[in-house]
C-alpha cells in the first residue's frame, strides 16, 4: 500500500466515524443545499476584499494599485472608515504626512474611541513634528 493510498483510507475511515457520530448523536449532518445565500450575506463584502487586496499591494510595493483600489471603494462609499484608514497609512507610508495627518483626524472624529486610529494619528503626528525641525 502506498503512502497516498494509506492516507487516502485514512479520510475514509475518519469520514465514516464522524458520520457515525452524526447518527449515534442524532445531530444531523449538515447539508449544502440547507445553506440559504442570505446566511452569509454581509460576512465578506466588495468593499472588504477590496480594502484587503489595497492593503497587501501597499505592504509588496504597488502604491498606486492600492490608491486606485482604495480611491475606487472611497468613490462608492466616501465614509467607509477601514478605507480611510488605509488610505491614511498609505499616505503616511508614501510620506504624505500632512495628508495623512488629515485623514487620521478625520477618523478620529467618526471615531473617537478608536486605539488604532489613535497609534496612526500619533504617528504621523510625531513624523510631521520631526519634518518640521
Amino acid at each position: 500500500m502506498t503512502l497516498a493510498d494509506e492516507t487516502i483510507s485514512n479520510v475514509e475511515k475518519n469520514h465514516t466515524d464522524v458520520k457515525s457520530t452524526f447518527k449515534r448523536d442524532q445531530i444531523k449532518e449538515p447539508d449544502i443545499d440547507d445553506l440559504n445565500a442570505g446566511d452569509l450575506q454581509g460576512a465578506v463584502t466588495l468593499d472588504g476584499l477590496k480594502i484587503a487586496c489595497a492593503k497587501v499591494l501597499s505592504k509588496m510595493g504597488n502604491g498606486s494599485l492600492a490608491n486606485a483600489i482604495l480611491m475606487e471603494v472611497l468613490k462608492d462609499s466616501p465614509g467607509n472608515i477601514d478605507a480611510l484608514y488605509e488610505y491614511g497609512g498609505l499616505l503616511l507610508s508614501h510620506g504624505l504626512i500632512k495628508d495623512a495627518v488629515s485623514v487620521f483626524l478625520k477618523l478620529m472624529i467618526a471615531r473617537p474611541g478608536s486605539k488604532k486610529i489613535r497609534r496612526s494619528l500619533s504617528k504621523a503626528l510625531k513624523r510631521q513634528q520631526g519634518y518640521a525641525r
